[in-house]
């Protein structure tokens, strides 16, 4: 669980960020909304980008390819926040789901590799042809 745990706290805080955002859109008038939206999302974007470049001084991420992964989903709530979008509805887990699935799915391969000691890009036959 120590190679995941920044990724699972991303995911959490990024579900999290969506129902704060649902949740002051239901509650306020649409231009307080917004300015409340923007200002969490800028507040939200400084405190991910710092935890991820304090993850990264401590060789967290598997890769360069890793690394903007993570950058774009943090990226992503900023421009969620920053653009005029409507937060009234439950969309966001769909774009959550294609996160983890892009994010998931390349640290588990970014890992095996490194554990392997085998550079990312090299052919599948320096696996012995065999990939789990």
């Amino acid at each position: 669980m120590k190679d995941w745990h920044f990724s699972v706290i991303l995911t959490i805080l990024y579900l999290a960020i969506f129902h704060i955002w649902y949740a002051l859109t239901d509650a306020m008038g649409s231009q307080d909304a917004y300015r409340w939206v923007v200002t969490t999302a800028v507040i939200w974007t400084v405190a991910m980008a710092s935890a991820m470049i304090y993850f990264w001084q401590r060789g967290y991420f598997a890769s360069r390819a890793d690394t903007g992964i993570h950058g774009a989903v943090i990226l992503d709530i900023l421009l969620e926040g920053v653009l005029p979008i409507h937060h009234d509805h439950f969309g966001f887990y769909l774009c959550a789901i294609a996160f983890a699935m892009v994010l998931g799915g390349y640290r588990r391969y970014a890992l095996r590799r490194r554990q392997e000691d085998v550079p990312l890009g090299a052919p599948v036959a320096d696996l012995g042809g065999y990939v789990d």
